[in-house]
């Protein structure tokens, strides 16, 4: 429910068109595999990249990072700003906390109610 709640508000305030949920394949050195963001946003200078979690998660930056992005930036030749959404913050949590889409940059938590 968190995570389609955060990407009707998404779809409400961005300026661009919102991937929601899109299945990538893709074909490595293990063979070919699938991927589905939650959200992405492509902007004429970068993608912006969402990951929702209800409760903040360190293995997010991996899929992020080690999943997402290279594919997204093989795909669209552009870098790939990644940002963990989430509701509840850990005090494992030493990341960049943002409260607003306006703050968002590579590597912020957006702590999003």
């Amino acid at each position: 429910a968190y995570d389609k709640a955060f990407g009707k508000f998404l779809r409400a305030t961005a300026s661009d068109p919102v991937w929601d949920h899109t299945w990538l394949e893709f074909r490595d050195s293990n063979g070919c595999g699938f991927a589905q963001p939650d959200y992405f946003i492509i902007q004429p200078s970068a993608i912006i990249l969402f990951e929702c979690k209800l409760t903040w998660k360190l293995s997010a930056w991996a899929q992020l990072r080690k999943l997402y992005l290279p594919l997204l930036l093989h795909l669209y030749s552009r870098p790939v700003v990644c940002v963990q959404v989430c509701r509840n913050l850990t005090t494992a949590c030493d990341d960049d906390v943002v409260i607003d889409l306006s703050e968002i940059s590579d590597g912020k938590v957006l702590y999003w109610r």
